[in-house]
């Protein structure tokens, strides 16, 4: 509790300002996915018969689902284990980024490693022997920056 709120009343305060400026909300069970790793969901029936997000990764990544979802498949062999070789991280942030621009954060979401190890790790030394490019090349610090492999075409 901090400053005589409780969580409850300033979730209720975020509610109805965000009502009053126009936006609406739906219960966290109506979006939530009704499987977690394949497993009936506690709780998820009657609730979530048309999830907006189809596991967690989506919800943890603040997306819809779609295509980080086979993303997250790509990404499970290294994202359920601790220590992986080298070259299985790097084999599949290629698998990754050939089928989509992904920005660092994303990457380290599905890998479920940190952003720093994967940038210091993988991805700079992957731009350095040119097996991934920047999405924007001559912009690093652009707001949409993405890794993508070196054979697709380069946005301008």
């Amino acid at each position: 509790m901090l400053l005589g709120i409780t969580d409850d009343q300033l979730e209720k305060l975020c509610r109805d300002w965000f009502k009053s400026i126009g936006y609406d909300y739906v219960r966290g069970y109506g979006v939530a996915p009704d499987k977690v790793n394949g497993e009936a969901r506690e709780g998820a029936l009657g609730y979530g018969d048309s999830p907006e997000r189809s596991d967690y990764l989506c919800e943890a990544l603040g997306v819809s689902s779609g295509g980080l979802v086979d993303l997250g498949g790509i990404a499970a062999a290294v994202a359920s284990k601790k220590k992986v070789p080298k070259v299985v991280v790097e084999s599949t942030i290629l698998s990754l980024c050939r089928r989509q621009p992904l920005s660092l954060e994303e990457l380290a979401g599905l890998l479920n490693r940190s952003i720093d190890g994967v940038r210091k790790d993988y991805l700079q030394p992957m731009i350095k022997d040119k097996r991934l490019r920047y999405r924007y090349p001559t912009s690093p610090h652009h707001p949409e920056q993405a890794y993508i492999t070196s054979d697709e075409k380069v946005a301008e």
